[in-house]
């Protein structure tokens, strides 16, 4: 992490003791929490899973901890864009920049005409990697998708045919 994550997450978890926030919870939650806010916040795309095997506790927990921050402390974070995931998963999969660049044109069209809307981010992007891969003839499985995007094969199949308009 960044030194501003850190200090960010730092502050954030002053900001929650000053707030009271913390009192009868668990500090694990809180600490994950103000992480993943942080990380919102900078600019850092880090998945709640991330930050949950880090922190050693269970996704609902950060979540928990991150709701109660962005409520009490009215935290203003940005959404996060399928664009903005889509460098981390194409390293991870080592794909060629070719297909990168296809699936950052595939994801800037989703945007444009409402397909990411309301959908989860990774799934997005991982159905914008596949439909490049496919026009580009790499070989990139769905599964391989699914491990690196945490999500299920369904999501990535479901956009998948949301962006070829099939659906």
């Amino acid at each position: 992490m960044p030194f501003s994550v850190r200090e960010e997450a730092s502050q954030l978890f002053r900001e929650a003791q000053d707030a009271n926030l913390i009192r009868g919870r668990s500090i694990e939650t809180f600490t994950a929490g103000c992480v993943y806010a942080a990380c919102r916040r900078r600019g850092q795309n880090r998945s709640v899973q991330e930050i949950a095997d880090v922190a050693r506790c269970p996704t609902e927990k950060v979540w928990l901890g991150y709701r109660i921050l962005s409520r009490d402390l009215d935290l203003a974070t940005g959404l996060v864009r399928p664009v903005d995931l889509l460098p981390k998963f194409a390293d991870e999969a080592d794909v060629p920049k070719q297909v990168e660049r296809r699936a950052f044109e595939l994801a800037e069209h989703a945007e444009h005409e409402g397909i990411a809307n309301g959908r989860s981010p990774s799934g997005v992007a991982a159905a914008c990697l596949y439909l490049a891969a496919q026009e580009t003839g790499f070989i990139l499985t769905q599964e391989r998708l699914e491990e690196i995007a945490g999500v299920t094969v369904l999501t990535i199949r479901a956009r998948y045919q949301e962006l070829r308009g099939e659906r």
